[in-house]
Parts: structure tokens; sequence; C-alpha cells
């Protein structure tokens, strides 16, 4: 068995099917395990190595994306799987829509400090590379991740800083929701 991946909704690097004695299995059949094909007499069972939990236009949000989003500290670790899934798509949309416009690239500092925020929620700095690794992700993805988060954060302030602190909240919220309403979103149950 094999893990075929691709790049996924945060940047990261994602199963997008499994390959099972020369068959593959698509990503969205990965949200049923019913749809996985069955064992045959000689070939080894189907193991699900991860699952995906949403759609946003044609972008995977996978079980995989809210592990990594708890190990970046990208969304509260306390907050059930369902919260987060809804947290990522919010971002995911977000991101989609910075990719629209014209967003100035970072300066390498800004992404060096939400690397180093997200360090500190760590008791030693191998510690944290340990939890990057267990997530399954490398140095290079991590910088890409929050790379995003600085552009949106750059987005918003663009877009909403001129507006009052008490109402700044509601319009992102009332944004996001537009943003909702005309994405395809599918949510695996």
């Amino acid at each position: 068995m094999r893990a075929l991946t691709r790049v996924c909704s945060i940047g990261l690097v994602t199963l997008s099917a499994i390959a099972v004695v020369g068959r593959a299995v698509p990503a969205d059949a990965l949200a049923d395990e019913t749809a996985l094909p069955q064992s045959g007499r000689h070939e080894p069972p189907v193991m699900v190595l991860d699952r995906l939990l949403a759609i946003v236009g044609d972008h995977p949000v996978t079980l995989s994306d809210v592990r990594a989003a708890r190990v970046l500290g990208l969304v509260p670790d306390a907050e059930d799987t369902a919260t987060l899934v809804g947290r990522l798509i919010d971002r995911e949309l977000m991101r989609i829509e910075v990719d629209r416009f014209t967003v100035a690239e970072p300066p390498a500092e800004a992404i060096d400090a939400r690397i180093a925020a997200a360090r500190k929620g760590f008791s030693t700095p191998d510690a944290f590379e340990a939890a990057v690794r267990s997530a399954g992700l490398r140095v290079e993805q991590v910088r890409a991740v929050m790379r995003d988060e600085v552009r949106i954060a750059s987005y918003l302030e663009q877009r909403f800083g001129s507006t009052a602190e008490a109402r700044r909240a509601e319009a992102i919220d009332e944004w996001v929701a537009s943003l909702r309403r005309r994405t395809d979103i599918k949510v695996s149950p």
C-alpha cells in the first residue's frame, strides 16, 4: 500500500488517494469508508490513513489538516473537530480570496515571528519539531502555512482596518458568510 499525496487546504501535503494492490481509492471515498474497495481473498485489508472532512470549492480539508492546525496553533486546541473544520473552511475561503487579489509578499521576519509564536506553545524547540514531524509536516510546509496566515492577516487589515473595533469582528464574519454563500462547500457527516 502506498499513499498518493498533494497539497491541501492549509498548504500541507496530505493523502489524496490510497493505492492498494494497483487500485487507487479517490480522496472523496475516504469520507465514506463503505465506498472503499473490499479486499479480495489475496488482497490485504484497506486501511484508511486520513479522512476527508470537507471540500471547499475544489480544496480538501482533512483530518490531517485539523491535526496540523492544532500543532501550529492556528486553532484552539480545546475545540471539537466539527468546530475546527468550520474554522478551517473559513480559513480556506479567506486564503482563496487573498489569492484572487494582489497581496504583497510578506517579509521573512513576519513569517519567522509566526513560527516563533507557534514554538512558544511547546516546552522546547525539539518538542515543537517533534510535534511538527508527528503531524507529517516539513519545515517548508510550516513556512508556507505561516506565509498564508500573514497574507490573510494583511488582507483583513487592508479590507477592515478602518472599521471601528467594535464592529470589525462582525464585519469579517459577514464577509466570510458571503464567501460561504458563493462557494461550493461539502462537509462530510
